[in-house]
């Protein structure tokens, strides 16, 4: 089955590698004017919350850019963030074919989005992110009543390691809603819940 639990395990190793250089090393600020990321992330389960499809699987890669904006809330910085869903995954069960087991793909484009960061020691910070956007599926989805194109929202609290002035990791959970807005006849949408890891490049 393909999905991006190999990639999950590979930043999971990578970030744990790499995080004994925080010791003995000075401050290190996160308050860059550009971030890159790459993130991939696994729901195991999706949730009826907004969207009404049971027991879906997803996985997740995604590319990010975040540009610090000239706002802050209390001090902490406000970003301006964009990103690129270059694939996503659905293993869910098909409604209207009495809850048969089916996949589909697709990738996605969030040109809104903002974040902020918290600094909680001197080499963790906490962040928060928000972003919406639009995804194109393979087929119609996630009945065949749907649509191939679909809106997505996120919400994304995380921990960010700061490992040095350019190279940060990230773990935390995602929550991705997805569903047509109405727009098909039927929109029951899905809500996975990633966990995931991002690997963040700062300048």
């Amino acid at each position: 089955m393909p999905n991006c639990k190999g990639s999950v395990l590979f930043v999971l190793i990578l970030t744990l590698v790499l995080t004994d250089t925080l010791i003995a090393q000075e401050k290190i600020s996160l308050n860059k004017d550009h971030k890159f990321s790459i993130l991939a992330g696994y729901s195991p389960i999706s949730i009826k919350f907004f969207g009404k499809t049971p027991n879906t699987q997803t996985s997740i890669s995604q590319v990010r850019y975040q540009k610090k904006t000239k706002y802050s809330y209390k001090k902490l910085p406000i970003y301006y963030q964009v990103s690129i869903s270059p694939y996503i995954y659905y293993d869910y069960e098909k409604r209207d074919d009495g809850g048969k087991k089916d996949i589909a793909s697709g990738f996605g484009f969030s040109p809104i989005g903002f974040a902020t960061f918290y600094e909680l020691n001197r080499h963790i910070d906490f962040q928060l992110s928000t972003s919406g956007g639009f995804m194109i599926m393979n087929q119609d989805f996630p009945t065949d009543k749907g649509q191939q194109l679909n809106f997505t929202y996120e919400l994304e609290p995380s921990l960010v390691i700061r490992n040095n002035h350019f190279f940060s990791f990230a773990a935390g959970y995602k929550f991705h809603h997805i569903s047509n807005a109405q727009t098909g006849t039927e929109n029951p949408g899905v809500d996975s819940n990633f966990i995931f890891f991002s690997i963040i490049l700062s300048s």
